[in-house]
């Protein structure tokens, strides 16, 4: 049933993901590849990584392209960052911080 309900979702939202071994992404990442049997990054599924970012990046490695994406989610989540003036309400991820 889970796998069904992965298959068929366009969205998936991870809350607490800073707080998450790395292994469980990888583990989480093969999973969807033979879910969707695609060997795209995360079986190329939407996933929104969300948390408390002010207090949890702060045990990141600070590198830039970190602090970067750290701060494009606390925009988000402050709802200061732009959205694209359409029905969908979208927004675009600037491409220096997409890892694909």
């Amino acid at each position: 049933k889970e796998a069904y309900l992965i298959s068929i979702a366009k969205l998936i939202i991870w809350n607490k993901a800073p707080m998450t071994n790395k292994f469980v992404f990888k583990a989480l990442n093969q999973i969807f590849h033979n879910i969707m049997k695609i060997n795209k990054l995360f079986g190329e599924k939407v996933i929104v990584f969300g948390s408390n970012f002010c207090k949890q990046t702060n045990n990141i490695n600070e590198n830039q392209k970190q602090k970067e994406f750290a701060k494009f989610l606390l925009q988000i989540g402050d709802r200061t960052y732009p959205i694209v003036a359409d029905t969908e309400n979208r927004i675009t991820i600037p491409s220096d911080i997409v890892v694909a």
